[in-house]
């Protein structure tokens, strides 16, 4: 009818309401087809309201017509009213060939409702109804990899590849992402390197530059995230994938460039406000490392490994109370290392707060017992306690730990003369 076609075209070039208004007028004498692609249009064009009783008077003429009932199942979605959809779709006979289709939609709304299982059971039926169904198999491998089981999703995607894909769906970036998930890295990595980079999303070159890196591709890691900051410098969470890469190869300086940058687009990123920290105490920059250190604390004051990093600098520098006050405050916390004890007890020993320093000597020795170089630390601080048998045991412990620390004899023999 070519007043539907005017009716397009007005509304395809902006004049909206003059085009609903003739499509109104043209609905009241319209025959049942036209009434239907009255319908189709006012749905594509989100006016729910207005099709749903064109497609309700329709059904009611053609009850078995299940093109109506597909088309009724959506408005009613878009309504909000998934329980009425439920009860059109379910309907739709099992012998007529149409059943399959309502199946997949039925898991559609299952899984929108939160009934996984449910949703699952729908597309099981469904690929047992047509096993060899590309579009069955793709909606199960969308289902699961979802719900992040790629395990389940892999063998999906791969039927999808060798019965030809989906139009319109990147079924082999989609099977990259779910081997990558499973952590089969380098079966993965053959997926992704037969896409074009320019051609991929955002979200595929963050895939993919993953899984170089966990594949230990370093090179490619970098080539392939760097293409992506390219393409969006937004993308957060690029930078701390590519700073590890930069480590890995030994390029520090820009190691530490990327992490600054990452820094600029998320600045409460603790992970790579530490890479930050490590990279420019891997370079000799310490005052650049202790602030990127102390950043990371502020971030996340029990940050395991800043907190280990900046101890360790500060004995370095023989600033002995500054690792007391780093480490005390987390003492009792559940999130407490053993290694921090050690630390205390190091820097207490040297602000003479011997009662202290024995007390983290001894918390250490749990952990690090067969340590020759705590052991050796821990037997001097005896030694110096008076403590002269139990410092040459752990003399000995040190020397059978480490044959090479043959100053320890000499140390043992003179004790036990």
């Amino acid at each position: 009818m070519e007043e539907i076609e005017e009716a397009i075209a007005l509304v395809e070039s902006g004049k909206v309401s003059e085009g609903l208004d003739l499509l109104g007028k043209i609905e009241a004498g319209a025959d049942d087809d036209d009434k239907y692609k009255i319908a189709q249009l006012y749905f594509e064009w989100g006016h729910v309201g207005k099709a749903k009783p064109i497609v309700e008077e329709l059904r009611s003429r053609y009850p078995d017509e299940n093109e109506l009932a597909f088309l009724l199942a959506e408005l009613l979605i878009d309504a909000d009213d998934e329980e009425e959809a439920i009860e059109v779709l379910t309907g739709v006979r099992s012998e007529d060939d149409d059943h399959l289709r309502a199946l997949l939609l039925l898991a559609d709304i299952y899984t929108a409702q939160g009934l996984d299982e449910v949703a699952e059971q729908k597309l099981l039926e469904a690929k047992r109804m047509a096993p060899e169904e590309p579009v069955v198999a793709f909606a199960l491998a969308e289902y699961y990899f979802m719900f992040g089981d790629f395990k389940k999703s892999v063998p999906h995607y791969e039927q999808v590849l060798r019965d030809g894909g989906i139009p319109g769906e990147n079924t082999n970036l989609k099977l990259a992402e779910a081997l990558s998930g499973s952590g089969e890295f380098e079966k993965a990595l053959s997926y992704f390197e037969s896409e074009n980079l320019g051609e991929v999303e955002p979200h595929g070159l963050f895939s993919f530059g993953f899984t170089a890196f966990q594949a230990g591709e370093f090179q490619q890691a970098i080539q392939v995230l760097t293409a992506l900051k390219e393409k969006d410098p937004d993308y957060s969470k690029l930078y701390l994938y590519l700073t590890r890469a930069f480590r890995a190869e030994g390029r520090t300086e820009e190691a530490f460039q990327t992490a600054e940058e990452g820094l600029r687009v998320d600045s409460f990123n603790d992970q790579l406000a530490y890479e930050a920290g490590d990279a420019a105490l891997a370079d000799g920059r310490i005052q650049e490392a202790e602030q990127f250190l102390q950043k990371v604390l502020a971030i996340n004051s029990i940050h395991h490994n800043a907190l280990k990093l900046l101890a360790g600098l500060f004995l370095k520098q023989e600033r002995y109370d500054e690792v007391i006050d780093l480490l005390v405050s987390i003492e009792d916390s559940e999130e407490q290392d053993p290694a921090f004890a050690w630390y205390l007890a190091t820097a207490e020993r040297e602000e003479e707060m011997f009662e202290k320093a024995h007390s983290h000597y001894e918390k250490a020795l749990r952990t690090f017992s067969e340590d020759p170089v705590f052991l050796e630390e821990y037997g001097d601080f005896l030694l110096e306690e008076g403590q002269t048998a139990n410092a040459v045991s752990l003399f000995k412990k040190a020397l059978a730990a480490d044959p090479s620390l043959i100053h320890l004899e000499e140390k043992i023999l003179h004790f036990e003369e």
